[in-house]
């Protein structure tokens, strides 16, 4: 699912309801200390939400998160749609585990998702896209956060984290060609690291009529997530 402008504005429309109800609990848990409301967009959450309402997926894994707010949403998507004990997620730091489970059971997802620990690098991305991308059925849908276009239209980090995973993304965006959406490229707005580009105000007016202005209070940066197709 690759999706266009007014698609978007018409599934947040349909799901409004769903998406009023988790959002409170989700941005209002407490944060480890230090740290601020997510690196990860509040937009990009959105779509990632509509996108796994839209798709129905039977199952859903993930790679690396940083404060679990990825893995909420996902974690509630599934729920929503009746889908217990069907995603895991694996966290790169085994301190952020008791912060992770908190979240969950302040949400009531903690019968929906499962934690595990991995170190993050891009020898670890390089890993999964060899061996685990290859396993996913055709037309899965593929997300990455925290990555935006560059100078030249490709694919890089737009976080200050040295692990720089993007390398292995874009190694195998090459090889294989998905059809993929950047909503840095596509939404616009200020990254750090990367190109500014000038930001979509009007479709953000637009959906935020839909789902009213507090759902994208936390909006510091513009959405920068990857979302490609599986071949």
């Amino acid at each position: 699912m690759l999706w266009t402008k007014d698609e978007i504005l018409k599934s947040a429309e349909i799901h409004r309801d769903e998406i009023i109800k988790i959002w409170n609990p989700l941005v209002n848990n407490k944060q480890p200390r230090g740290r601020k409301f997510s690196t990860t967009s509040p937009f990009d959450l959105l779509l990632m939400f509509l996108s796994i309402l839209e798709k129905k997926p039977s199952h859903a894994i993930e790679f690396s998160p940083w404060m679990g707010y990825s893995s909420s949403v996902i974690a509630l998507a599934m729920k929503c749609l009746g889908q217990k004990n069907s995603f895991v997620t694996f966290e790169k730091e085994k301190s952020l585990d008791p912060f992770i489970q908190e979240r969950f059971k302040t949400c009531d997802i903690q019968d929906y998702a499962k934690v595990r620990t991995n170190i993050m690098n891009k020898e670890f991305s390089r890993q999964y896209t060899k061996e685990i991308f290859p396993l996913l059925s055709s037309g899965c849908i593929i997300f990455v956060h925290d990555v935006s276009s560059n100078e030249k239209g490709g694919i890089e980090t737009s976080s200050p984290s040295p692990a720089n995973e993007h390398e292995g993304i874009q190694e195998w965006v090459n090889q294989v060609n998905p059809q993929y959406m950047l909503t840095h490229k596509m939404f616009g707005g200020q990254v750090e690291r990367s190109k500014n580009l000038p930001r979509d105000t009007k479709f953000f007016d637009e959906l935020a009529q839909i789902l009213g202005r507090d759902i994208l209070k936390h909006e510091e940066s513009a959405p920068v997530c990857f979302v490609c197709l599986n071949p």
